[in-house]
């Protein structure tokens, strides 16, 4: 009961807000996708810029098939009413959801332990390379800072994340801009100095694919929860195609960035590598600002997602007490996998994530998706037809 008038009150705030539903998927999407992987460079480095010429033309791929996975979930949730990513994929894995529900239980955690150590190694070193600071230290303030938003400023940084997700994207824009305005880079000359022929096509294909795959879980999950009140299938086509193209231009601004800097490719962090080449002292300040923002955005938000996913699951009185020990648990596994370094988790984690997903995931989202979105299409229009009938017999 409780979540039903939480839905309808979440409805009625959309359309007050005057925001389209599907617009508001799109810009969820984005949101999710703006993330410290991306404005470290590292992800796009690691699967689209190593593939030379081909990275210009894979992340239309990555971001279509993306769009499908978004695509099929959204409308698949319309038809069913199902409000969260358990209920969509029960519905839509029936009768083999309890074989699918455990895929994607070790699937979730799997993916906040990657992202959120992902994020916390990621802060560690843009705080390394700009102050100075171990890596050790850097950790345990992120660590720290996380706990405390999470049990006292969820809401704040809540209420925030639009504001911080422009600030993202300015900072990101300005990057790019200047990047390839500077003499210290060199867009024109590395673009006639290679050729295709450099990089394996296939290669570069199938790193968009596997991109897609560690994308999709926690994207799919994010669509699905915001959904609630979408009117059709249009709406629904609307979202896929805003956030394709979206995302598709956030991961080529990056794409053109490094292209320029080639040397960056490589780099922990390119993206820092770019701006301090520019030798603008306020774009640096920014980027790190923007890095450590997305950082701690995301770690609380994948905080409040476990915290709310397994709290109930300690046998404990629900709580800040409760809160905190889920967290810091997280906070501790993470830190685990963060030992690892950004360049293990981007360039392995990340990859073999991804390869899961693609079969746990992508395949059967879109797969089953398409199938029975058709079938349930024919009982909506028999339901519809019917109910003309009844109308026209009436008057």
């Amino acid at each position: 009961m409780a979540t039903s008038k939480k839905n309808m009150t979440d409805e009625v705030k959309q359309k007050k807000s005057g925001i389209p539903i599907y617009l508001g998927i799109a810009s969820v999407w984005f949101g999710a996708h703006c993330g410290p992987g991306v404005a470290s460079g590292k992800q796009t480095a690691v699967f689209y810029s190593e593939f030379g010429k081909w990275a210009f033309i894979t992340p239309i791929i990555a971001m279509v098939l993306m769009g499908l996975c978004i695509y099929y979930s959204v409308e698949y949730a319309r038809l069913t009413k199902a409000k969260n990513f358990r209920e969509l994929t029960d519905n839509l894995f029936h009768p083999y959801e309890k074989v699918f529900s455990a895929f994607f239980e070790i699937t979730f955690l799997a993916t906040v332990l990657m992202v959120v150590g992902g994020c916390i190694a990621t802060g560690a070193a843009v705080l390394n390379e700009y102050t100075g600071l171990p890596i050790i230290v850097g950790s345990i303030i992120l660590v720290v800072a996380t706990i405390l938003l999470s049990m006292y400023g969820a809401n704040l940084v809540r209420s925030a994340s639009t504001i911080m997700t422009i600030f993202i994207i300015a900072c990101l824009i300005a990057m790019v801009v200047l990047g390839l305005l500077s003499p210290q880079g060199d867009f024109a000359g590395n673009w006639t100095s290679k050729s295709f022929s450099e990089v394996s096509p296939m290669k570069a294909i199938i790193m968009a694919i596997v991109y897609t795959g560690f994308q999709s879980a926690g994207n799919i999950a994010n669509a699905v929860s915001v959904c609630q009140g979408i009117e059709g299938r249009k709406e629904s086509k609307k979202a896929a195609i805003i956030g394709t193209i979206l995302n598709t231009l956030l991961i080529l601004g990056i794409v053109f960035l490094l292209f320029a800097y080639p040397d960056s490719i490589k780099k922990t962090l390119p993206n820092y590598f770019v701006a301090d080449k520019v030798g603008s002292s306020v774009l640096l300040f920014s980027y790190v600002v923007m890095v450590l923002l997305a950082v701690m955005s995301t770690n609380v938000s994948f905080s409040f997602s476990v915290v709310a996913r397994y709290g109930e699951k300690l046998p404990m009185k629900p709580g800040v007490k409760r809160d905190f020990v889920v967290t810091l648990i997280l906070m501790i596994l993470c830190v685990v996998v963060s030992a690892l370094g950004l360049d293990a988790i981007v360039s392995k984690g990340y990859k073999y994530l991804g390869y899961a997903c693609i079969f746990i995931v992508v395949i059967p989202i879109i797969l089953v998706g398409f199938k029975k979105t058709r079938g349930l299409y024919k009982t909506e229009y028999k339901t519809e037809y019917k109910s003309e009938c009844k109308s026209e017999h009436k008057i």
